[in-house]
């Protein structure tokens, strides 16, 4: 696959999950999948057709997206928002998770843990 179309970016962390039950129409007759991309330098996560390789979404994210989880039925992924540096490194400290709806393709909700994390 070539991704040289994506923005630069560290990608730390990427899931691929099924097409059934997502609730994500397919933009092409294939069923590869998707991919979610927790993108740390552009601060968004990108919900990417492996069949098309075209990004269908890009949602913006607080400070640096660090991980992505996908919840069970692939309707919703979670990126945690944790910081902008290194641990025990000056910055940014983050406490709050992002709620996407992958079918909307934007954040729906915004949970704070109520302190750095």
């Amino acid at each position: 696959m070539n991704f040289s179309h994506l923005p630069f970016a560290v990608l730390f962390c990427a899931m691929l999950f099924p097409l059934y039950g997502s609730g994500v129409a397919p933009r092409v007759p294939e069923n590869r999948g998707f991919l979610f991309v927790a993108n740390q330098g552009d601060h968004t996560a990108l919900l990417v057709n492996l069949a098309s390789h075209q990004v269908l979404s890009k949602i913006g994210v607080d400070i640096n997206g660090h991980e992505v989880a996908i919840a069970p039925g692939y309707r919703y992924a979670y990126v945690p928002i944790y910081g902008n540096s290194g641990v025990g490194k000056p910055g940014t400290d983050g406490s709050t998770i992002h709620v996407v709806d992958l079918s909307a393709g934007h954040t729906v909700k915004i949970i704070d843990l109520g302190k750095p994390v």
